[in-house]
């Protein structure tokens, strides 16, 4: 799962997929249209809730056991999103690097 807010993160996650060989069983890509340079409270929160339903029902309907979420989110958006995903399995968040690309970062079992 990519949920572009800050930036758009395909092209990233397609040069993890290329250099690890890691394969997905399906992809979503949840983008902003434009970037939010400036965040607020209700801008997190309205798109976390947002991405939150969505994650929610492709899970639902697909029951993958595993969610990998690569994401261009404020911090503290991401703990939002976060705290949205309990019960869903386990989740295998990325974390963008200095030097270009995701490494793995945290994973959570929310089962």
């Amino acid at each position: 799962m990519e949920l572009s807010a800050l930036r758009d993160v395909r092209r990233k996650v397609d040069v993890f997929k290329a250099e690890t060989g890691t394969r997905f069983a399906a992809r979503l890509e949840l983008k902003q249209p434009d970037p939010i340079d400036d965040w607020s409270a209700a801008d997190a929160t309205a798109l976390m809730n947002s991405a939150r339903r969505i994650i929610k029902a492709v899970h639902d309907e697909h029951d993958f056991g595993e969610i990998h979420l690569f994401f261009s989110v404020p911090l503290g958006a991401a703990i939002l999103l976060g705290h949205g995903l309990n019960s869903m399995g386990i989740v295998q968040a990325y974390e963008e690097q200095l030097t270009g690309g995701y490494a793995p970062s945290c994973r959570l079992d929310l089962r």
